[in-house]
């Protein structure tokens, strides 16, 4: 059960991380926000029910903050696919920044999830380059538009 509950984990990840670079340069199709969403979703059920025996005390044996983090996280994420394209585009970036600093930070602390280290590596690296590629585009059609209205103006 470990092992299936932490691959919808990877599998939501690398979604997530598709998601986030595609969304920096066009809009993202529904049906990918909503798979990310059903496996974030069946994942944590799947870590309540099965990790945790659904006790909170067993949630929150590392602390309130990172279980609120995450669930916090957890809510972007499904809330995403059901509103608006730019308001969801935003909640998925902070999602994955959330994601992607506890993922790196869980492949390092514990055994059970050790293995994914370099799929997650390569998601965080591969996520945060495409959104700095999508930003840098986005201040560079803005560059031209403004250049292109002074040019006007003149």
């Amino acid at each position: 059960m470990t092992l299936l509950t932490f691959a919808l984990a990877m599998l939501a990840y690398l979604g997530l991380t598709v998601a986030v670079v595609w969304g920096a340069f066009r809009h993202v199709p529904g049906y990918l926000k909503i798979t990310i969403a059903l496996l974030v979703a069946t994942h944590v059920l799947l870590v309540w029910g099965w990790r945790y025996d659904g006790q909170l005390a067993q949630a929150t044996r590392n602390g309130y903050l990172g279980f609120g983090i995450f669930h916090a996280a957890l809510g972007l994420l499904l809330a995403a696919p059901i509103v608006n394209d730019r308001l969801g585009a935003i909640l998925q970036r902070i999602a994955f920044g959330i994601v992607t600093c506890g993922a790196i930070g869980a492949v390092f602390r514990y055994d059970d999830v050790a293995w994914y280290r370099v799929p997650v590596i390569a998601c965080a690296v591969a996520g945060s380059l495409g959104l700095l590629a999508g930003w840098r585009n986005h201040l560079l059609t803005k560059k031209k538009k403004l250049l292109s209205d002074m040019e006007e103006s003149r």
